[in-house]
């Protein structure tokens, strides 16, 4: 190799190497993906029948209030209620509902219920 040609390689190698130093010590605290926790709700799965319609307690772990519930699919039910006990009120329909939960940092959780 000329002297000419190692001479343009060395800067491209100091400025990789430059590179790879400040990614290597970037501070990660910033990052949020970190920071997320899945929320556990009890109970964790349910099947249920559609003889007729059922009133089932779930609750929260985890995460912080205020919590913010919902269903994939309201035909199937609804929650009644708020905070980290709810009630989950089926309809006499079949099919599969998922219940979410969200709190105040966006931690996520779900469970889904089976209906047959």
């Amino acid at each position: 190799m000329t002297k000419s040609a190692l001479t343009q390689i060395k800067p491209f190698y100091l400025l990789l190497t430059v590179l790879l130093l400040l990614v290597g010590c970037s501070d990660d605290s910033s990052n949020d993906d970190d920071n997320i926790v899945g929320l556990q709700i009890n109970p964790s799965s349910l099947e249920i029948s559609v003889d007729s319609p059922q009133t089932i307690l779930f609750s929260v772990d985890g995460g912080e209030a205020p919590y913010i519930w919902s269903v994939s699919d309201t035909s199937l039910g609804m929650i009644d209620g708020a905070g980290d006990n709810v009630i989950y009120e089926s309809t006499t329909a079949t099919g599969a509902n998922v219940i979410m939960v969200r709190d105040s940092q966006q931690n996520v959780g779900n469970v889904v219920i089976t209906q047959n």
